[in-house]
């Protein structure tokens, strides 16, 4: 299993955010790939390249093309250098092109148990209607996609509570992993009635994995998960770390609901998306 970390910013990456890496690699037991992007400034053609084509493998058309090359790979060393003080199994991959178009490549070349990324954007109201790269990135990944606060230090999560819409295929057995390495506890909360809990419960119940204690974590509210219910509820919660599934909707519907893009700006611990 692997866990692919974005760094966004090779220059500025914090130290926090590397040793919560390594940290949260060990304890999962999952080697890690940083991953970050050159911009492409030679005059070759890069049709016949992909992204899962190296730096080292394409041509280089210019002087300043090999320079930019060099200064990222000496910041990714050194990145990885500071991981491998607290956990060996590490290594790095620098390509050209964005990393949003080509998530779907990366997993289906690697077993990829979880994406992390240290989250810098700002809550405004142009990231929560455009989107930002983590946002984005947290939506398109297929793995569970966890967002990290800048300078948080890592501690072991004990519990997370996961808001869900409706039953969703979203709860993958990935998350189940995650759950069994780290031992922490799920509480679901649903959007719906009680009308639905018996169906939820079986639908828990059949999925392929151990699941315990159901009549205790789940939590069926009657009231919609709004804006207005999170911005309420999130500050009292006492979960280590947060999931959201089924919240993703398009422009106009981030007008009228609580978007994918809200919750991860706003949410001031490990947010996971699902």
């Amino acid at each position: 299993m692997n866990i692919q970390s974005i760094i966004s910013n090779h220059e500025q990456t914090p130290k926090s955010y590397l040793q919560y890496v390594a940290q949260l690699a060990q304890e999962l037991k999952a080697a890690v790939t940083l991953r970050t992007r050159v911009p492409a400034m030679h005059l070759a053609p890069m049709a016949s390249h992909s992204y899962s084509d190296p730096i080292s493998s394409m041509p280089v058309g210019n002087v300043l093309q090999e320079k930019v090359n060099n200064h990222v790979e000496e910041h990714m060393k050194r990145h990885m250098e500071t991981i491998k003080q607290s956990y060996s199994k590490v290594d790095y991959k620098i390509n050209y092109g964005e990393i949003l178009s080509h998530v779907e490549d990366i997993e289906d070349q690697t077993d990829t148990l979880l994406w992390i990324q240290s989250l810098n954007s700002t809550d405004s109201f142009t990231n929560q209607f455009f989107g930002t790269r983590e946002t984005e990135l947290s939506k398109l990944t297929e793995s569970p996609c966890l967002n990290v606060p800048q300078g948080l230090k890592y501690k072991k999560p004990k519990s997370l509570t996961c808001f869900i819409r409706g039953i969703d295929q979203s709860i993958t057995k990935k998350l189940f992993e995650i759950k069994n390495r780290l031992g922490f506890h799920i509480n679901y909360v649903f959007e719906g009635s009680e009308d639905h809990a018996l169906s939820i419960r079986k639908a828990l119940s059949n999925m392929d994995m151990n699941m315990d204690d159901l009549d205790g974590t789940i939590k069926i509210l009657d009231n919609e998960l709004d804006g207005g219910f999170f911005a309420d509820y999130l500050p009292k919660l006492q979960s280590d770390w947060i999931a959201f599934v089924g919240f993703e909707t398009d422009f106009f519907g981030r007008l009228m609901s609580v978007s994918t893009n809200e919750l991860i700006l706003k949410t001031n611990r490990p947010t996971l998306i699902l």
